[in-house]
């Protein structure tokens, strides 16, 4: 996951290094029930957690499909923000190597959609981009 030599401006970290530093980073306290009104799994897959300590949700949610996927989430209270961070490449045969060591990093994604609610539940909706994985943060 790491690939280094003598010199440490060669030192490289792949997008599986990036990955599980966003699910350590990202943890929760205690795992949430996730139900999909669509079907199953494929293409897209999840989890979610609640930290109680900040008080916030982490969805985590992977798309394996060359096209973006439209995505509805419903949280049974409100919540007054929501943020994200994003693990992608430019196609499937992006990596990080030692001349482009940033081709494949987390980034911030400029997310725009307020919060509505209906009777104390909260809904969020979004496309997930193509061939990514994602961690959303629930400010409740």
């Amino acid at each position: 996951m790491i690939q280094f030599d003598a010199d440490p401006s060669h030192t490289v970290r792949s997008a599986s290094w990036h990955q599980q530093s966003l699910f350590a980073h990202y943890r929760g306290t205690q795992s949430l029930p996730v139900t999909n009104s669509e079907g199953d799994f494929n293409p897209l897959f999840w989890g979610a957690t609640l930290d109680e300590d900040l008080n916030v949700v982490y969805l985590k949610v992977i798309n394996t499909l060359g096209t973006s996927v439209p995505l509805t989430v419903n949280i049974p209270q409100p919540y007054h923000s929501v943020n994200g961070t994003i693990l992608t490449g430019a196609d499937l045969n992006s990596y990080n190597y030692i001349y482009n060591q940033t081709e494949v990093v987390p980034k911030p994604l400029n997310l725009t959609n307020a919060p509505s609610t209906y009777g104390g539940n909260a809904s969020f909706q979004w496309s997930v981009p193509r061939y990514s994985l994602t961690v959303l943060q629930f400010d409740l």
